[in-house]
């Protein structure tokens, strides 16, 4: 049966339709996010391991369980477009919002570890990065291509960027393979601040002890300086005459005033230990007591009439 020149030219038509709208729903499908899964998973493991390596070589992690974390996470594509088409292959261009679900025990076990290690939420690495993170869900608008095997078998996608996309990843599978160590190490810390805090605290006490008791002693000392200088001063003031006493009696109760209200001043504020505060004051007491004998003392000189006449001079009881 022979096929009329209309019929070959619909039926090549027809045939080139058919390619044309394969290719361009090859810009989605199964193998298309399995291959951007791929790609994903590699970039992404592979700066995690690297970054691990570079900050503590110490620590071990394998490729295979850094793997394995990616493996529960999901690829998904939405709003799916071809942007343009390669006339000279078979490679297309296309672009989409690219999704990446992730288990929400993995976010809270990342987030869990960074906050333990002192660093911000994922939710607010995603924000600096310019990926989405809605619920459990990383999302970027993303540009790719795509383009079948010689044998048309297979699809390899290629993603166009996504720097940001993998970068946030990366962290989040850092942060899941490194939880346990990052549980350890922030709970050896709080056991030495711990103990730092306790031998603080010990050292704090013995010496708040110890300055206790040396307030105690040094008022037990003023006490008794300030006995000896009143036992001083009273008999300085016994042994003048009764004329003199009388004469300066006003004075001396105005000095004794003036004692009181001077070595109050100069004790308050001048320690934390009540106890300090209050030997201060006594041994200020004990200062002017003294000073004040020797100026009624001197009454007794051959200059006792000069000296009376200064009224502006202190005198003592």
């Amino acid at each position: 049966m022979s096929i009329s020149k209309w019929g070959i030219l619909i039926l090549i038509s027809t045939m080139l339709a058919s390619c044309s709208n394969n290719l361009g729903s090859s810009c989605a499908g199964d193998s298309v996010i399995e291959s951007l899964s791929d790609a994903l998973s590699k970039k992404a493991v592979a700066d995690a391991r690297k970054e691990i390596g570079a900050s503590d070589p110490s620590i071990s992690v394998t490729t295979s369980k850094l793997n394995a974390i990616f493996h529960d996470f999901k690829v998904a594509l939405d709003d799916v477009r071809t942007v343009r088409d390669d006339p000279n292959s078979t490679k297309l261009y296309c672009a989409a919002r690219l999704g990446v679900k992730i288990p929400k025990e993995i976010l809270d076990k990342a987030d869990s570890a960074r906050a333990m290690a002192d660093l911000e939420s994922l939710q607010q690495f995603a924000n600096v990065q310019d990926v989405d993170l809605e619920g459990s869900t990383l999302l970027i608008n993303a540009e790719y291509s795509v383009q079948p095997t010689d044998d048309g078998a297979k699809l390899f996608a290629e993603l166009d960027g996504g720097t940001q996309l993998t970068a946030v990843l990366k962290e989040v599978i850092m942060a899941t393979a490194l939880e346990q160590q990052i549980r350890s190490k922030r709970a050896e810390e709080d056991r030495e601040n711990a103990a730092l805090a306790r031998e603080e605290r010990l050292a704090s006490d013995a010496e708040e002890a110890a300055n206790a008791e040396a307030a105690k002693a040094a008022l037990a000392e003023s006490k008794e300086n300030l006995n000896l200088a009143n036992q001083r001063i009273n008999a300085v003031w016994a042994s003048l005459p009764k004329q003199q006493r009388q004469k300066y009696l006003a004075l001396q109760r105005a000095w004794i005033a003036r004692r009181i209200a001077e070595c109050r001043a100069t004790a308050a504020g001048s320690s934390e230990f009540a106890e300090m505060r209050e030997s201060n004051r006594l041994t200020c007491e004990a200062r002017m007591t003294h000073d004040r004998a020797d100026q009624l003392e001197s009454l007794r000189s051959p200059d006792t009439e000069q000296y009376e006449g200064d009224a502006d001079s202190p005198e003592a009881e």
